[in-house]
């Protein structure tokens, strides 16, 4: 499956949208890349696919690749976490 650019392009928007950052190119700084870059994909008449440079911060910031990139599941990654002292240290 090939994701859609114009609907990426609008899961983006909705992140940028949606974050603390009031200009979109602190939101750039924040994520390490330029705001040409951003500006880019974000173009609609481009039609470049979303740079690495801007899926892996977003991801290593809790948000799902599946949901950027096909709309699929939600924004941001449910992580389930367990407690030090209930871990299992054998769990193999």
């Amino acid at each position: 499956m090939t994701p859609n650019k114009e609907k990426v392009r609008q899961r983006l928007c909705q992140i940028i949208e949606e974050s603390p950052y009031r200009t979109k190119t602190e939101f750039c700084q924040s994520i390490g890349i330029s705001p040409q870059v951003l500006g880019n994909f974000l173009n609609p008449n481009g039609n470049r696919k979303l740079p690495q440079s801007i899926l892996i911060p977003l991801v290593s910031r809790g948000y799902d690749a599946q949901w950027l990139l096909y709309g699929l599941g939600s924004p941001k990654k449910h992580l389930i976490t367990t407690p030090a002292a209930e871990a299992d240290p054998h769990p193999y």
